[in-house]
């Protein structure tokens, strides 16, 4: 029987995401955890264990004589999730097991350039080439999750327009994925997922409302509040690149001006240290071994690494900005963490300690100033992340 079937049991369902939240744990806790029968229980971890979802993992510490009680805990190979996500400069697709390891993925650099069906054919090409070298049979394969830059405008049924992607007016994401890999597809904006992956196994475990900044070629952000995304009455929440901080500032590619992502993106820095380098062509010159119209952002980080002052200014001034941006966040929301992920934490702590000192200075309550600014330990949190929707959507969790 395959797991969605059983999942079907409501009472499965609750045994399985306490495992997922408590585990490893003994028979006689979930009975009591989840005020089920204990014969109840155990007859339907005998089923999960004959499905080899869950495992008999060892003794727990008994509080009466007797018997240790044996613990349960997930069977990580038992199912699988397939993560996309499709950005505008990197395609990745990775396989992930249950226990939201990536177990092996796939990826290219895209730099929003080239046509969206060499994208498909590549994550058809990885699909197959994945369940090949782990020898997984797609009976397995709970489903496939995308996370891809927001926001998810529809134009009609299963249609949808990003800013600034690929060159297309609207693309049916979700079935052309769903033709190309046969299976089920859930579509959901890249940070949302992220927030969805540090809330199942990454820092915000342990916390029921924080914020998962994505500062990347865009900015957005996966608001978790009461355990639970949110994510708005249209799904248009969590903008906070298109948040305006600059009334006479530079268009942006959603056609408004001055959106904090016009100067907090790794397209803005790399724009912005390349005009200054240009006004200034002699200097520094040492540093930067290439073009400066060929510069790239992992050239900005390795300038920085460097002692480029040039770099280190436009870093330090994206800081600023940012901290004012999540300032702003912080006064409406109000989060216990705020958890940055995307290319920019690579630059480091010249750009993450302007970003807290702006925040110190700028938060308008004593808490806030306290909020916690914590960086990513995922360096794939969006295919982990999509993969944790399907697992959450596919087993009702």
């Amino acid at each position: 029987m395959e797991i969605v079937e059983l999942i079907k049991d409501h009472n499965i369902g609750k045994i399985i995401d306490s495992i997922r939240n408590n585990g490893p744990i003994s028979r006689i806790e979930l009975s009591k955890t989840l005020n089920i029968p204990q014969p109840t229980v155990t007859r339907l971890i005998d089923k999960l264990l004959n499905e080899e979802i869950l495992l008999e993992s060892g003794l727990g510490s008994s509080t009466t004589v007797g018997r240790r009680p044996i613990l349960l805990d997930f069977n990580p190979e038992s199912v699988y999730a397939i993560g996309i996500e499709i950005g505008r400069t990197i395609v990745r697709i990775a396989l992930v097991n249950f226990r939201g390891r990536v177990v092996s993925s796939r990826k290219i650099e895209t730099n929003n350039k080239g046509d969206f069906s060499n994208i498909i054919q590549f994550l058809k090409e990885s699909y197959y080439k994945l369940l090949r070298e782990f020898d997984i049979p797609i009976s397995k394969i709970l489903g496939v999750g995308v996370g891809v830059p927001g926001p998810l405008n529809e134009t009609r049924e299963g249609f949808i327009t990003l800013y600034n992607f690929y060159n297309e007016a609207s693309l049916p994401i979700k079935f052309v994925i769903e033709e190309a890999l046969g299976l089920p597809v859930i579509l959901d904006i890249n940070a949302n997922v992220a927030a969805l992956a540090e809330k199942w196994f990454g820092l915000g475990k342990s916390s029921d409302d924080f914020v998962y900044v994505m500062a990347d070629a865009g900015v957005g952000s996966g608001i978790v509040v009461n355990g639970g995304l949110h994510r708005g009455s249209h799904h248009e929440s969590g903008m906070l690149g298109h948040t305006m901080v600059d009334i006479n500032g530079e268009k942006c590619s959603c056609g408004n001006y001055g959106c904090l992502e016009t100067l907090v993106s790794t397209i803005a820095i790399t724009e912005k240290v390349k005009k200054i380098l240009k006004q200034m062509p002699r200097q520094e010159e040492s540093i930067w071994k290439k073009d400066i119209d060929q510069l790239v952002f992992g050239d900005i980080v390795r300038g920085m690494e460097r002692g480029s002052e040039v770099a280190i200014q436009v870093v330090e001034g994206a800081g600023t900005y940012l901290g004012i941006g999540l300032t702003n966040l912080i006064n409406l929301l109000d989060p216990k963490l705020i958890i940055i992920g995307g290319a920019l934490i690579q630059l480091g702590d010249v750009f993450l300690e302007k970003v807290r000192e702006t925040i110190k200075a700028r938060a308008v309550g004593n808490g806030g100033k306290k909020t916690q600014i914590k960086t990513t330990l995922y360096s794939d949190s969006v295919v982990v992340g999509s993969a944790a929707l399907v697992i959450n959507e596919r087993l009702s969790i």
